[in-house]
């Protein structure tokens, strides 16, 4: 504080009354001249005084000040605390002249402050503003930056080598295939019953060989001459995914599939002497005109089994409806809308008259029954 007294060029008349008056109380408050705080504030207190001598008018104000006292630092300063403790000259300088230059420097102070402060914080809220645009903006360029010299090519690469990688797949694939079917053909050209290697004792194993008929036709659409089919599927792996078993499952007889016995062919005749009782008066009931003739207890015991969406495939079309199975009879209910014209397509199987379920060797739909 010393330095800056010195150095500034300079400062108000309610400035210097201030600071010298709160020094003044400052000094006005200390026991004993040996203290560390006297030794400190006594230098800045002369400061001031030489500074706004002119200000002030302390050669007029203060007559019996000495500012030009030539003698020991130490014996200065304990008569000039001596003096602001209990001169009267020294009480009402203070009282009449740095008192109102406080207030004013107070006052002014306060007023400017809040202006100042408002000054203060707009700034900081402009800087802090600033700073985060420049980061946000800086980020998006750098991140653009990154993308477009090392996203964009590693996205590029990785989808030129994927696209390199599949067509080198799809061509082994084709290279493979082009080769099986050559080895087959040579297979056939040899090994067939007109060929140069063919053999008598394998003439009669014909199991592998499958046979299609010629997409040529002739002028009416005929096609008159089998080739081999060297790609014939059997379609065992749809059907087995149909009926969620095993392909190997396939080889096995109905009765380890656990197919119930009433879907089996028995061994039974199909003659009418061969029927027993019960299923003589089923089919009897069943060819009654009227159901008045059917006892109602009758009627009770019939109940559902199985209930399910499917199409009846006929030679001509394939009708959807729903399939309903009973423990007498099995149902299938037509669900085309209704015309007059047309014919329904309802029909009613007696289980009696059931002899053989033929469990179909291709999936003709995901769901549903046949």
């Amino acid at each position: 504080m010393h330095n800056s007294l010195f150095f500034r060029s300079s400062s108000s008349a309610s400035e210097n009354g201030y600071l010298i008056l709160r020094l003044s109380k400052i000094i006005a408050k200390q026991e004993d001249d040996k203290d560390e705080r006297f030794s400190y504030v006594a230098p800045v207190v002369k400061a001031l005084l030489e500074k706004s001598r002119e200000q002030l008018h302390i050669t007029t104000q203060l007559p019996s000040l000495n500012l030009r006292q030539t003698s020991l630092p130490e014996k200065f300063y304990s008569e000039l605390r001596h003096y602001i403790c209990s001169a009267d000259e020294w009480r009402y300088f203070a009282t009449k002249r740095l008192e109102p230059l406080a207030a004013t420097h107070r006052s002014g102070l306060l007023i400017d402050l809040a202006r100042q402060m408002d000054v203060f914080w707009a700034e900081c809220y402009e800087c802090a503003k600033t700073a985060e645009h420049r980061r946000a903006r800086e980020m998006g360029e750098s991140r653009l930056r990154f993308e477009s010299r090392y996203a964009e090519p590693f996205s590029l690469a990785v989808r030129q080598e994927s696209t390199r990688y599949h067509n080198i797949l799809c061509q082994q694939r084709s290279h493979l295939t082009f080769i099986r079917r050559r080895w087959e053909a040579s297979k056939r050209l040899f090994f067939s019953p007109r060929g140069a290697w063919h053999s008598d004792d394998a003439s009669g194993d014909n199991d592998d060989e499958h046979w299609q008929l010629t997409p040529n036709e002739n002028r009416l659409r005929m096609r008159l001459k089998l080739i081999p089919n060297p790609e014939f599927d059997s379609h065992s792996n749809a059907s087995a995914s149909r009926d969620n078993i095993k392909p190997e499952e396939r080889k096995k007889s109905l009765l380890e599939l656990q197919i119930s016995k009433e879907a089996l062919r028995g061994n039974k005749d199909d003659d009418d002497d061969s029927l027993s009782e019960e299923d003589l008066k089923n089919i009897a009931r069943e060819k009654m005109e009227t159901t008045d003739e059917i006892s109602h207890y009758e009627k009770s015991s019939e109940r559902l089994l199985l209930s399910e969406d499917c199409e009846l495939v006929t030679l001509m079309a394939a009708v959807k409806g729903k399939f309903e199975l009973t423990n007498r009879f099995a149902y299938f209910f037509d669900g085309s809308p209704f015309e007059e014209e047309m014919k329904r397509a309802d029909c009613r199987f007696s289980l009696a008259q059931l002899r053989t379920v033929q469990v179909s060797s291709f999936a003709r739909a995901s769901r549903g029954s046949h």
